[in-house]
């Protein structure tokens, strides 16, 4: 069984340039994905740290700040 590399190599010059395109087109849609991926982390961070601000955040459940103040 011939390798990737092994059949790239029996490939005309023209079909070896299109197959090193078609691979920098896979390259950039996954860089694309991984950027999206983190942007997605990022919203969802985001959004969580609101709703989490809303329960911690406040002056009856700040137990440090009750601590200091005595």
């Amino acid at each position: 069984m011939m390798t990737v590399i092994e059949k790239f190599q029996t490939l005309t010059p023209e079909l070896q340039r299109e197959v090193e395109d078609f691979i920098e087109f896979l390259l950039m849609k996954q860089r694309q994905r991984s950027a999206s991926e983190a942007d997605d982390a990022l919203d969802w961070q985001a959004a969580s740290q609101a709703a989490l601000d809303a329960i911690w955040d406040n002056d009856e459940d700040d137990v440090y700040a009750q601590l200091l103040a005595q």
